[in-house]
């Protein structure tokens, strides 16, 4: 009698496999991933996740097309183009997305930027196991089937709009960026204007003979150049600025962030009255 409660109690904690999605069985593939090919994020997600399902099982899932006819064990990897950051109907902003399915077929829904690569790499951490720690170190538990489940609706959207590490392991190793969900200067600010950009936005080369006034006044005359920081009182500046700064962006459409920030230079602030009064 106990043994045959023991053995209902254990049915009744563990669900049956039956109840999940099978992609992977003894080592073969059951599923396939639905992903247009052109889409280059979206491409990129279902390499990711083919990847990965290869180090655990030994095996790939193959394409299929869009449009091609639904099967059981199908994951579909889609984007909705947003128009900027606007929420969807779908409750996702740009890099969130939605994991979804049905008893039979698991969708990962992303948005504007890098939604699909983000929620793949949530598939891979929560129901694959993975674990991912440094530049080409990472767990891949094996495994010679995989399951997904079959009734899941889960949105997630980041709650920063850029990620960055200093650690050089970007470099080294792709997957421990797309992992971290991690971004470079170059990729999101407008023609790289990263840190470090007072000296680019008023370059002291050009303006400093000509207004000496937008930069730092120390030790009794004003002193124009690349560690120099600027009059932030001065009221010309900041018209000037952004002006610079509008037309910064003109030039580079699709780009939505850029770094106003101070010159690599220690104890060159502006040490002018006004300035001195607004500390």
């Amino acid at each position: 009698m106990k043994k045959i409660l023991l053995l209902f109690i254990i049915f009744l904690l563990v669900p049956p496999v039956s109840g999940q999605i099978e992609i992977v069985k003894n080592g073969r593939a059951t599923g396939r991933i639905v992903v247009d090919k052109i889409s280059k994020t979206e491409y990129q997600a279902a390499e990711l996740l083919n990847l990965s399902i290869k180090k655990i099982t030994g095996t790939e899932l193959p394409l299929a097309d869009p449009w091609a006819k639904v099967k059981k064990g199908d994951i579909i990897i889609k984007s909705l183009p947003l128009s900027g950051s606007v929420v969807s109907s779908y409750g996702i902003t740009e890099d969130g997305f939605i994991l979804s399915s049905d008893s039979s077929v698991f969708r990962i829904t992303g948005s504007n930027g890098s939604g699909t690569i983000n929620g793949i790499v949530t598939l891979l951490e929560n129901y694959f196991g993975i674990r991912y720690y440094a530049a080409n170190s990472g767990e891949f538990p094996k495994r010679s089937e995989l399951h997904l489940p079959s009734f899941i609706n889960i949105i997630e959207n980041p709650s920063f709009r850029y990620r960055q590490t200093q650690a050089y392991s970007i470099a080294e190793d792709s997957f421990y960026k797309v992992w971290h969900r991690l971004e470079e200067p170059g990729e999101l600010f407008a023609a790289s204007y990263w840190v470090h950009t007072f000296d680019r936005l008023l370059p002291s080369e050009k303006l400093g003979k000509t207004h000496p006034e937008y930069y730092s006044y120390i030790n009794g005359m004003r002193r124009p150049g690349s560690a120099s920081q600027w009059c932030l009182t001065n009221p010309d500046v900041f018209e000037t600025v952004s002006k610079r700064i509008d037309s910064i962006f003109r030039a580079n459409p699709g780009m939505k962030m850029i770094s106003v920030s101070q010159n690599d230079g220690n104890f060159t602030n502006c040490q002018c009255e006004n300035c001195k009064k607004d500390r």
